[in-house]
Parts: C-alpha cells; sequence; structure tokens
C-alpha cells in the first residue's frame, strides 16, 4: 500500500508506518493476530482547477480596484470587453495541468498484521 494517512500525518508506503509504529524494531510477529489499524487511502490531485471565466472575473476586479482613475464611470462595456479579452487570452487547460498536485484523502481500508508481515517479506 502506498500514500495513505493515519489521522493526520501522511505516509508514503508502509515501511514509513512501520518505521513510526515500531521505532524501536518492535517484532511484529508478536502483535496479536488480529491487529489492524484503519486508514485513509489518498489520491494525487491538483490542489485546484480554474476556468477561463474565473480567472477573467478575479484579473477584471483587480484591474479594475488597481486602475480604477483610469476607467470611466459612465462606461460598463469596458468591463466586458476587458472580460472577453481575458477569456481568449488565457489558456485554462495549461494553467490547470501545471497546478501543483498533493495527495488527499478517499476512502477508508484496514492495514492489517499480515499486510505489515507481506510487506517486510517483500
Amino acid at each position: 500500500m502506498e500514500h495513505f494517512f493515519l489521522e493526520d500525518r501522511f505516509y508514503h508506503e508502509l515501511g514509513d508506518l512501520i518505521d513510526d509504529l515500531f521505532p524501536e524494531n518492535g517484532d511484529i510477529e508478536e502483535m496479536p493476530d488480529d491487529w489492524s489499524i484503519r486508514v485513509m487511502q489518498s489520491k494525487l490531485e491538483p490542489m485546484f482547477q480554474l476556468t477561463k471565466k474565473e480567472v477573467a472575473h478575479v484579473i477584471n476586479q483587480y484591474i479594475g480596484d488597481t486602475h480604477e482613475d483610469r476607467f470611466n464611470p459612465d462606461d460598463d462595456g469596458t468591463d466586458d470587453e476587458i472580460t472577453k479579452a481575458l477569456e481568449k487570452c488565457f489558456d485554462a487547460k495549461k494553467f490547470n495541468s501545471l497546478v501543483p498536485k498533493l495527495y488527499y484523502p478517499t476512502t477508508y481500508t484496514t492495514i492489517t498484521k499480515q499486510d505489515l508481515l507481506d510487506y517486510l517479506n517483500d
């Protein structure tokens, strides 16, 4: 098993869990046969994804706040033109492919004594 959480701690593999739970080289074979621990499996996912519309909205707000003195207060069409330009120029697919990815919890699973022994014997 790889990439899982035990409470708020992330583990890359079972070896990391073994090192954490048995720091003094504890003998796993001496544990009760029915020993188990519940962990959360995880999945590698982007931190977030954006649409062209979302990016245009945020940048347009920034531009309006930062350059308020350059806008004509009687012209509402300027905002729409800037939004259209941003939506046309922004490559959401490329941006989203470059967003950092992290492991996020998905579903619970159980690790048993036998899982640990199998890991150590491989």
